[in-house]
């Protein structure tokens, strides 16, 4: 519901590449945005994982290097607690099959927390055109758990 509150939602992802291009997927937490970005930093070529609030007019966005590949299937857990003046963002992205790692793959405390908000799956094409449907994005193994107090 919306007004849901101090939870943790995971579940296992895929994308896959099609015209060079992958999508953006990912998970939705308190109106917090977890995000498997499919576009490489000009840069380094490489992916990343941000944590965003506000899509269409981002109020946090907060990037850590992670450059998952097309066809792998990723394990990704988003949790937010929250503190009597912060919402702690916490995230971890693995291989699927593979143990669970014990530090997180991202952080950020937010001092202007979302206190509330429904879980969410996230996905974003960029590639469709009129003639061909664009990347395909799966999802398995979902869940939704309360935050141990």
């Amino acid at each position: 519901s919306p007004e849901a509150t101090d939870y943790t939602i995971q579940a296992d992802m895929q994308g896959t590449k099609v015209r060079d291009r992958l999508p953006d997927m990912g998970l939705v937490n308190c109106r917090y945005t977890l995000v498997l970005d499919g576009k490489p930093d000009p840069a380094t070529g490489k992916r990343s994982l941000r944590l965003t609030s506000w899509d269409a007019r981002p109020r946090i966005g907060h990037e850590v290097p992670f450059d998952w590949q097309p066809g792998e299937w990723y394990t990704v857990k988003f949790t937010v607690e929250q503190t009597e003046k912060s919402a702690e963002l916490k995230a971890k992205v693995w291989k699927r099959g593979e143990a669970e790692p014990a530090e997180w793959t991202a952080t950020f405390s937010d001092p202007s927390p979302n206190r509330a908000g429904a879980a969410a799956l996230y996905g974003y094409v960029t590639n469709v055109t009129d003639a061909e449907p664009g990347s395909d994005i799966y999802y398995d193994n979902v869940s939704v758990t309360p935050n141990k107090k």
